[in-house]
């Protein structure tokens, strides 16, 4: 059987198709090294789209929302999540620097 085999760095391959899908994490080629830099993962949610890999933050701090795709993500870590004293007065936490550290 013939086979078409994909270009570096996809090692994806189709046997008797006309056409082999060829997908790759982004992470491994470019990712990675912008995530490790800011202390951040890189993920990919799809090796078959271009152009969608992300850095995200470590536990506990959280992405704030519109950042991280395609390059590292602003970390914040909202202290009030981790506090019941206030709800338990009656009270509402809030965390006005909400700063990774």
């Amino acid at each position: 059987d013939w086979v078409c085999q994909c270009a570096l760095p996809s090692t994806d391959e189709a046997v008797g198709q006309a056409v082999a899908r060829c997908g790759y994490s982004e992470c491994d080629e470019q990712g990675t090294v912008a995530c490790a830099a800011a202390g951040q993962m890189c993920f990919d949610a799809d090796p078959y789209v271009t152009g969608d890999w992300e850095c995200r933050c470590p536990p506990p701090t959280t992405v704030v929302q519109g950042t991280g795709l395609g390059g590292a993500a602003t970390c914040e870590r909202d202290e009030c999540k981790d506090v019941t004293a206030c709800s338990g007065a009656g009270q509402q936490c809030v965390d006005p620097d909400k700063a990774p550290t």
